[in-house]
């Protein structure tokens, strides 16, 4: 039986990706053979993945916050819109979890040109400039020419350093990194040029998903009960990831007090 994906191609229902994605947030094996079992019994020709997501989160509910809410990542890193800044922050605070000595939206002349650096990100005294491409729609994908975009620069800042007309350290690598997806092509031409690629599902070990899911830097936008009011208010203070809401002084943060209380319980009961 085939499914609609969110970008509109159609592909054959997969049992398997939905129950490695129930391991990943913990769901007992008997809980998710069960889940499964009530899918496939309410599954038609046609239905689209954000449907038999839905219908999944729904099933979720009974079993905990814990288990709904971090099943919706996906959906918590499209809520870090609609602009790209906060994604950026947000994967910088990651990156630094993760021993990387980080920088952000800096200013670095090229041989050519002035370049807007999203991230530069140190580890291990190798350097990188990191270019991140925010999509507000599952179906988006960073495309080849964009892998283009972010090597054309990197080149240029490259030479720039290479011939002493930057401030710049050092420059070693160009990663680009997107909350969603990257193209088939973008892959090919990033693993060509020595690109490094962090995107959804890619690569296998240490994608944004693991990343993420590998210590437990889940956004604030994961949280049910966050609205835009607190998103903006916890934006505002530069909060993006829901761990920094644990033992957080809420005196200079507008927001009620019972919505701050009712963010605290839900972090308690997902971190």
């Amino acid at each position: 039986m085939n499914i609609v994906k969110a970008s509109g191609q159609r592909e054959p229902f997969n049992e398997e990706k939905i129950r490695d994605s129930l391991r990943k947030i913990n769901l007992d094996e008997s809980d998710i053979d069960y889940t499964i079992l009530r899918v496939k019994r309410r599954i038609r020709p046609g239905i689209t993945s954000g449907q038999i997501l839905k219908m999944i989160l729904s099933m979720l509910q009974d079993k905990g916050l814990h288990y709904s809410a971090r099943y919706n990542l996906k959906r918590a890193m499209i809520d870090l819109g609609p602009t790209g800044y906060p994604f950026e922050i947000f994967f910088s605070k990651l990156l630094k979890e993760y021993g990387y000595n980080t920088e952000v939206s800096k200013i670095v002349k090229g041989h050519c040109a002035n370049q807007e650096i999203d991230i530069i990100a140190i580890k291990d005294s190798k350097h990188y400039m990191v270019e991140c491409k925010f999509h507000n729609t599952f179906g988006a994908k960073s495309d080849l020419k964009v892998a283009l975009y972010t090597y054309a620069r990197f080149l240029d800042v490259k030479e720039a350093w290479e011939k002493k007309e930057t401030s710049l350290d050092k420059i070693h690598q160009a990663m680009l990194v997107t909350n969603t997806r990257c193209s088939a092509d973008a892959i090919q031409f990033a693993e060509c040029r020595g690109i490094k690629i962090i995107c959804w599902q890619y690569p296998q070990k240490e994608n944004l998903e693991n990343l993420i899911e590998g210590k437990g830097l889940y956004p604030i936008t994961i949280l049910p009960s966050l609205n835009k009011q607190a998103k903006n208010a916890l934006f505002k203070e530069g909060i993006m990831l829901a761990r920094e809401l644990v033992g957080l002084d809420y005196s200079k943060i507008d927001l009620p007090k019972d919505k701050i209380v009712q963010l605290q319980n839900e972090v308690g009961l997902i971190i």
